[in-house]
């Protein structure tokens, strides 16, 4: 899976995740693909990530 491969998955998944619970999915399996994809990421970026926008918890 290349890079434009799995972003497309992602946003597939994002019609279905919503904030505050709406269609929310309460369990992904992420596929091995994938895994080693955030691997290679890693390797270039490091373990920086994005913080989680609190604007999208549950309160």
């Amino acid at each position: 899976m290349n890079l434009q491969e799995l972003s497309a998955a992602i946003n597939t998944l994002g019609a279905f995740c919503g904030p505050q619970g709406k269609n929310f999915l309460a369990h992904v399996e992420v596929p091995a693909e994938v895994q080693a994809a955030f691997a290679q990421l890693q390797t270039v970026y490091g373990t920086d990530t994005r913080a989680a926008n609190q604007a999208y918890a549950i309160k």
